[in-house]
């Protein structure tokens, strides 16, 4: 319900128009839009309001998943370099294995299963549920990638049986 839901965000703003959480949850709902422009501006304007590191690194971490899925030409490098600002400043398993899966798709698969493997020591089955099939994933772009690119046989099947056993 994109129109009820942005209904009320502008009676939010009505009541609290510096409260940062509320430019953060529009940027969030517009995200499924194609309003890219508007939705940087309103997470750039959630940065700014928030209060404090934390909850700039929350700002952020939401718009590193924002900028993974968009297809402007710099956006994966941009989420990648917000996801390390992010990391710095709340170093968690969600932040690392959203790293992990941004090198993942920028080519940087050594650092990529680094990152995901870490983010593995989580507290509950569904994230690591996730993060493990980021994992075998991982491993089966990096074989695909060794296959294609490299024509390097050898390694490919050692990546996929890699892929296989964290499976």
């Amino acid at each position: 319900q994109h129109p009820v839901a942005l209904s009320t965000i502008k009676n939010l703003k009505n009541l609290s128009p510096d409260y940062w959480e509320v430019n953060r949850v529009e940027a969030f709902i517009r995200s499924f839009t194609d309003e890219t422009s508007i939705v940087l501006d309103i997470y750039e304007q959630a940065i700014r309001q928030a209060p404090n590191p934390k909850e700039i690194a929350r700002v952020k971490y939401f718009l590193a998943q924002y900028l993974k899925k968009s297809s402007a030409p710099d956006a994966l490098t941009r989420a990648y370099d917000t996801a390390k600002e992010c990391y710095k400043i709340t170093p968690d398993s969600e932040i690392l294995h959203l790293m992990g899966s941004i090198e993942v798709q920028l080519g940087y698969f050594d650092q990529a299963i680094e990152n995901i493997k870490k983010s593995l020591f989580v507290k509950n089955t569904r994230s690591l549920l996730i993060h493990t099939t980021s994992l075998v994933t991982a491993y089966r772009r990096y074989a695909e990638f060794k296959f294609v690119h490299e024509k390097n046989y050898k390694e490919a099947l050692e990546l996929l049986n890699e892929s296989f056993l964290q499976f």
